[in-house]
């Protein structure tokens, strides 16, 4: 096959290869027989430059026979073609719902919700038993004007706020 028939990206992908490693020249045949495999493998969806490395990494320090032979070997099984590029989804899905802020009925807690009402710990009953529970009406009887920890010891009799 005359070099005029060739794939003129397969032969720029072969000539290239003598860059890369000096011992990879090629005769004008060698560089026609090799021109179907390399063709093949650029209809795979491979790059020009991805097949060169391809060919040229981990070289044997010295060739047994030829370079056409061991670039031959190499090119034997065509890669497998790349799958088709899928096309993005004209309708995106929708983001999740964001409820708004509520305060707690029960401990001024503020949590998300779509409903007003308690939070999830009050509806469980686990604030039960714990130090710091305040009714809106336990605020309201001599506590305005104090800070945060005087409200904390009123209610609870500790210093440190939880």
């Amino acid at each position: 096959m005359p070099l005029a028939a060739v794939d003129p990206r397969a032969l720029l992908v072969l000539a290239s290869l003598r860059r890369r490693d000096p011992r990879l020249v090629l005769s004008e045949r060698d560089a026609a027989d090799l021109s179907p495999a390399i063709g093949r493998w650029l209809a795979s969806g491979l790059s020009a430059r991805r097949i060169a490395d391809v060919l040229t990494e981990r070289l044997p320090d010295h060739f047994v026979s030829r370079p056409a032979a061991l670039l031959a070997f190499r090119l034997r099984d065509t890669p497998l073609s790349a799958p088709p590029e899928s096309k993005p989804s004209a309708v995106a899905p929708a983001p999740p719902a964001v409820h708004p802020f509520h305060t707690c009925d029960g401990c001024e807690r503020v949590f998300r919700s779509p409903d007003p009402g308690r939070c999830r710990d009050c509806r469980s009953g686990a604030r039960e038993g714990s130090a710091f529970i305040a009714s809106p009406a336990a605020f309201s009887r001599g506590t305005r004007g104090l800070g945060a920890r005087e409200v904390a010891r009123s209610l609870t009799g500790r210093t440190a706020l939880p």
